[in-house]
């Protein structure tokens, strides 16, 4: 597993892979969220984005397969990546 500092990037190695989010548990729930974004850095609507109420996009690309304290993963495949969607973001 690569560890990432916040705003780090790292190439892409397969297109279906996990990007795990996590901090000290005892924090609590992170209210961490993914948003899919069309070439103009915008999301299309409520179905692109990812968080703890909607937990997959419809194509099946992206979804949140944890979501605990002290940790939240989502999980990627990029095969899967709706047209028109050029980016995808994890705050």
């Amino acid at each position: 597993m690569q560890r990432l500092p916040m705003g780090g990037n790292a190439p892409l190695n397969a297109a279906r892979f996990d990007v795990v989010v996590d901090w000290p548990a005892q924090c609590g729930v992170l209210d961490a969220s993914a948003y899919m974004l069309d070439a103009s850095g915008r999301v299309r609507g409520d179905a692109d984005m990812i968080f703890y109420n909607q937990r997959a996009d419809a194509s099946g690309c992206l979804r949140i397969t944890t979501l605990d304290a002290g940790v939240t993963c989502f999980t990627f495949d990029l095969q899967m990546v709706p047209e028109g969607i050029e980016r995808i973001v994890i705050c």
